[in-house]
């Protein structure tokens, strides 16, 4: 297993353990979804999502950052040329946003995201494909940042950048946040509360 692999079983191992201190023993019998949680002091986390539609030209990449007390610190969307399977287009949107974060940022970086086979290949998968070549260019950015881990969540945990990557479809331009949440992005973090 890679070093990517070791550091993001240890952080998911960490996570689980962190929500069960949390939790306690009476939640382990009613069935819960998993809930997105804040990363270590120092740490930033990224959740990214893709939007694959049959009928578009391109993929809707969604991208948002959270710093270690959980606040909103950037959000970013951008459409992603051709038509390409979810498996690829999840990549591709991961590549996306390790070239964007790596424009301010490259210590101390949690990228999540609800696609365990994109995960799983960052982490040691190989191959020919398309797919392994948009994993492969992933693996290569990825040598420019310091300690980043690369993990897998949930949907349920990973709604915000969902909603970015929908939005897409409704915005013609790629957008990006600074500082202050758009309306949609506050009215999922409400829901979500």
């Amino acid at each position: 297993m890679s070093t990517f692999g070791v550091n993001a079983m240890a952080m998911n191992l960490f996570q689980d353990w962190q929500k069960a201190q949390e939790e306690g023993p009476e939640s382990k019998k009613r069935p819960q979804l998993q809930q997105w949680c804040k990363p270590p002091p120092g740490w930033i986390k990224i959740n990214i999502d893709a939007s694959c539609r049959v009928d578009y030209d391109f993929i809707g990449a969604g991208c948002v950052v959270w710093d270690d007390n959980g606040c909103f610190v950037r959000a970013r969307t951008c459409r992603i040329g051709g038509r390409m399977q979810a498996k690829e287009g999840e990549a591709r949107s991961l590549r996306e946003a390790l070239i964007w974060i790596r424009q301010w940022r490259s210590l101390k970086c949690i990228f999540e995201m609800d696609v365990k086979a994109v995960v799983d290949a960052i982490h040691g998968g190989s191959g020919n494909s398309i797919f392994h070549t948009i994993v492969d260019d992933c693996v290569k950015i990825l040598k420019h940042f310091e300690e980043v881990l690369i993990v897998f969540t949930r949907r349920s945990a990973n709604k915000v950048a969902h909603s970015l990557a929908q939005a897409t479809y409704f915005m013609p331009d790629p957008m990006e946040w600074l500082d202050i949440a758009p309306d949609f992005i506050c009215n999922v973090i409400k829901d979500e509360s």
